[in-house]
């Protein structure tokens, strides 16, 4: 019974996560394409990270949560090359 306690207990729920990372999508599309975005990658990357770790996430919804966390990886590594970090 205890492993029922790791899923999301209502739909509600699934449908906040897919929301949250809809935004998180858009959000991190739009840092990405300006450098100069209000919040830095490092603010979404917390952002992701709080889904990762504290909602109970279907595997459609971790692969997400994944490719952004990717995506974001991506780009501040490709920043950081040509900033000489």
């Amino acid at each position: 019974m205890e492993a029922r306690a790791k899923f999301p207990t209502s739909s509600s729920e699934l449908r906040s996560t897919d929301a949250e990372l809809a935004h998180l999508r858009n959000m991190i599309a739009m840092a990405v394409r300006h450098r100069e975005a209000a919040l830095p990658l490092n603010y979404w990357r917390v952002r992701v990270t709080a889904i990762l770790t504290t909602s109970h996430l279907l595997p459609a919804q971790l692969r997400i949560a994944s490719a952004l966390l990717a995506q974001i990886d991506s780009v501040t590594n490709t920043r950081d090359i040509f900033s000489g970090r």
